[in-house]
């Protein structure tokens, strides 16, 4: 049983579906006459949109050759299929709390289907290892002393900063980043603050609002602002940008309101630079790599690449 699937069997291969599956009597009544429901009990036999199902199916580990296989069907997406020659393809071309809970509940007892980190894996806890499968795609392990390897796994991409081009393209932006340091010295963040809410009328747009897209194709137009030193008239509003962006506050309650004690730190404040010259130049700046198989990885700079 996983959450709220209950009267699952356990199968841990094709000899135990195909005896589940010949166990199963068909339904005679109704639109689903025909249908044998993959829970066997009789509240089990309820539930139609959990099925069980003959199947042939090829793949790269038969030789291409046809081979006979038992599907376990949620809804219309055969999750699980056991294969006659000791193999089990786990489907995620439908990515969801209901595949995952569906693949668990069937799958050998240490073994789950879940996401992690917005990544959906099958975690084999006897051998100690997990699996990635991308959203929309499925993968093949092979069922063997009571655990599952894939004979082609998934890779994870990780992306790493490579030092020595983040520092080349960095250093084009130095003039503007030197012009936000000399302002900053001389700016108050209460009354900055206080100023940018004042400018913010009914009908008028806050002055970060010019600037408030996201995305890559954004954060190139705010690079190329930059990077024109010819036409520093036009750094100012892109100034007041990262100044409000990087602004934080403490609430306090005092004589019955709240007041606000506004903080802009310059370490923030370039580091809001720096976040768009990443996000602008993630191509050259980042490296892609393989990240070790059989674990659950974490690409540290994923946010760039979503």
């Amino acid at each position: 049983m996983f959450n709220n699937f209950t009267d699952f069997p356990m199968l841990d291969g094709y000899r135990s579906a195909k005896s589940h599956y010949d166990s199963v009597k068909p339904l005679t009544r109704g639109k689903n006459a025909g249908l044998r429901p993959l829970c066997n009990t009789e509240n089990g036999r309820k539930k139609t949109h959990y099925s069980i199902w003959h199947a042939v199916m090829s793949f790269p580990q038969s030789g291409g050759e046809p081979v006979r296989a038992i599907a376990c069907r949620l809804y219309d997406t055969d999750v699980l299929t056991y294969t006659e020659n000791g193999y089990v393809e786990v489907n995620n071309s439908y990515p969801s709390n209901s595949t995952c809970g569906f693949a668990s509940s069937l799958l050998p007892y240490h073994c789950t289907m879940h996401t992690t980190d917005n990544k959906c894996y099958v975690h084999d806890r006897k051998n100690n290892q997990s699996w990635y499968i991308p959203d929309g795609a499925s993968l093949i392990f092979k069922l063997e002393d009571g655990g599952m390897t894939p004979p082609e796994p998934w890779p994870i991409k990780k992306h790493l900063i490579n030092t020595s081009k983040a520092a080349e393209i960095y250093k084009q932006f130095d003039p503007f980043i030197k012009h936000l340091s000399a302002l900053h010295k001389i700016v108050d963040p209460d009354s900055f603050m206080s100023v940018e809410h004042e400018l913010r009328e009914p009908n008028r747009r806050w002055v970060r609002d010019r600037w408030k897209h996201v995305g890559q194709y954004a954060e190139l137009k705010r690079c190329d602002v930059m990077k024109d030193v010819e036409n520093k008239e036009g750094w100012g509003d892109l100034v007041r940008f990262y100044f409000a962006n990087a602004a934080t506050h403490d609430r306090k309650w005092v004589n019955g309101q709240y007041t606000a004690n506004w903080k802009m730190p310059i370490q923030a404040v370039r580091a809001r630079v720096r976040e768009s010259i990443k996000l602008a130049y993630r191509d050259e700046i980042f490296d892609e790599v393989d990240a070790p198989l059989g674990i659950v990885a974490k690409d540290p700079n994923e946010e760039y690449f979503r």
